[in-house]
């Protein structure tokens, strides 16, 4: 794509995490002027960086060492339902997702610029960018999209002691009340996740009624740290309307993935890799508004595909009515005639190859 002037080539992304930089790392390449502004990730859970994930950051981030971001992990531990104990190999690097963008961030400078407060020139930009997160303040704000959301789950996080061993090991285990997660985070430490079919009215209590109910993860922990916990929103949600002329919402601020995935920061990426070759459309063989209809479709089928993946991965929880009522609207859902074509969609107008958008033949 060719750009006239600085203006015409001028994109705002409003926010500063992982598909902020993304986007903004791919479109500088491309010659954009691009700014990132909101202020810089403080806090965020811990995430697990698989080997594709991590293949994916370094391909986009080559000068960055990724190799001593964060804990080595090898495995995973699942115990869901009545099933048996499973054990498999899992190869990932468990981080902070503020010390993830604060990591990768350098990498922009000079090309990118990174502010705290929005430029006064944004009424100018070609486009705005939202990648505020699952707030999606920017697409709610100037465009007037709302977010579906499909539930009021949440997760409550808290940092643990672990006793000695399984520290490169993740685990993973229902619970009548909902399930957990173990991840270590050093030989000696990790942060503990529960989830809930709704907020808690007094966590630490929550946090004591789960483990009590648990037979693989309560049994590695030493100690827990009461007063530390956060409460995190979980269920997975999408915009009504991703985009559309001068504005796109990107990565959670598009849609955001239920945690059970382990794939959020995968989406995410993706999510921005599709969003960059959307800024970038606008060429003869591909008119914008066709980029734009295949940017929601995609989207829309993937968001459709993590939901019936997610519902059958509750199932087991069904038999509690907090969980019945808090999973009904995605069954209702999975079951209408929306998601039948969403989920047998076969064939996309486009493809994605080396950031553009090139026709399927």
């Amino acid at each position: 794509m060719r750009f006239k002037d600085s203006l015409e080539k001028m994109i705002l992304l409003a926010g500063r995490g992982i598909a902020a930089l993304v986007c903004a790392q791919r479109l500088a390449h491309q010659g954009c002027s691009v700014t990132c502004y909101g202020f810089p990730r403080q806090e965020g859970p811990t995430v697990l960086l698989g080997h594709d994930t991590l293949a994916l950051l370094r391909s986009l981030f080559p000068a960055s060492d990724l190799t001593a971001l964060g804990h080595p992990i090898q495995g995973r531990d699942v115990l869901w339902g009545d099933s048996p104990l499973t054990q498999l190999s899992a190869p990932a690097c468990a981080t902070p997702l503020s010390s993830l963008v604060n990591h990768l961030e350098p990498a922009l400078l000079p090309s990118v610029t990174l502010s705290s407060d929005r430029p006064q020139s944004s009424s100018v930009a070609l486009w705005q960018v939202d990648v505020t997160g699952r707030h999606a303040h920017l697409a709610t704000q100037i465009a007037g999209a709302t977010v579906n959301s499909f539930g009021q789950r949440c997760m409550v996080t808290i940092p643990v002691e672990l006793k000695s061993g399984k520290c490169d090991r993740v685990s993973m285990e229902s619970i009548p009340s909902g399930w957990m997660f173990l991840c270590p985070t050093s030989p000696h430490a990790g942060v503990l996740q529960v989830m809930l079919p709704q907020a808690p009215p007094q966590p630490e209590r929550a946090i004591q009624i789960a483990l009590s109910q648990s037979q693989l993860i309560a049994e590695q922990l030493l100690s827990i740290d009461p007063g530390a916990w956060r409460i995190l929103p979980a269920a997975p949600q999408i915009l009504t309307v991703l985009g559309s002329d001068r504005w796109l919402a990107v990565g959670a601020a598009a849609c955001t993935f239920d945690p059970v995935c382990g794939d959020g920061i995968g989406q995410a990426i993706r999510s921005a890799l599709l969003a960059c070759a959307v800024l970038l459309s606008g060429s003869d063989q591909i008119p914008l508004t066709d980029a734009l209809r295949h940017y929601h479709l995609r989207h829309r089928h993937t968001f459709a595909w993590h939901l019936r993946h997610v519902y059958n991965f509750y199932k087991p929880l069904l038999t509690q009515p907090t969980w019945f009522e808090e999973l009904i609207k995605t069954h209702q859902f999975l079951s209408s005639y929306a998601a039948y074509n969403l989920l047998h969609q076969s064939q996309f107008a486009y493809q994605l190859k080396n950031l553009a958008l090139e026709p399927n033949t």
